[in-house]
């Protein structure tokens, strides 16, 4: 209940608006000022609005854009729980980030982190992995007299949704049903195999 001589303006008052920042509060009565202690602004937590484009291959290294409010000072973009493989805050309404790679294929959250909290996620749907190898003939060579071949074997792994080589790839190479070797893909998404 108010008293009848109080008026309205004496009662608490919501902050105004400000920058974030600490700012010092004081208390005016009677004529009389004084200080009574400091304010702190917080930046709100960020929000995530929109992300470009929504999906991308579970190999990862697609580049995604979330936009939205408040990403200045972000100290992490995450997709599900794994970390963003690398990101750039390109401004307070949009990021750039590399989508890490993952094992599974479906959709997961993506999330931004500033110091003043967490993004509610946004949807980003990892598709599963389409390859396609290609493979150099077999080169051999038999020298007179030998009773050995030496081979030659190459093959390209390379992600059809991204067109990039895939790397760390198990290739068996056959010629029919034998299996002559099995080799790593390299960085290129190169495998090789050579010898007798």
């Amino acid at each position: 209940m108010t008293h009848p001589h109080q008026r309205d303006d004496q009662r608490g008052k919501a902050a105004p608006a400000h920058a974030a920042g600490t700012v010092n509060v004081s208390l005016t009565a009677k004529g009389r000022t004084v200080p009574a202690g400091t304010y702190t602004y917080q930046r709100p937590a960020p929000v995530v609005t929109a992300v470009t484009p929504v999906q991308g291959p579970a190999a990862g290294g697609t580049t995604v854009t979330p936009t939205g409010t408040d990403f200045t000072g972000a100290t992490a973009v995450t997709f599900g729980t794994t970390p963003a493989a690398s990101f750039t805050v390109d401004s307070d309404t949009r990021i750039t980030a590399t989508a890490p790679a993952t094992t599974t294929a479906g959709p997961i959250g993506l999330t931004v982190t500033t110091p003043s909290g967490t993004s509610t996620a946004a949807a980003y749907t990892y598709t599963k992995d389409t390859t396609k190898l290609t493979a150099d003939p077999v080169l051999l060579s038999i020298a007179p007299g030998q009773l050995s071949i030496n081979l030659n074997l190459s093959a390209t792994l390379t992600d059809t949704t991204t067109g990039r080589p895939v790397p760390g790839a198990a290739v068996t190479f056959k010629i029919g049903t034998t299996t002559v070797c099995t080799a790593t893909t390299n960085a290129a998404g190169i495998a090789t195999c050579a010898g007798p």
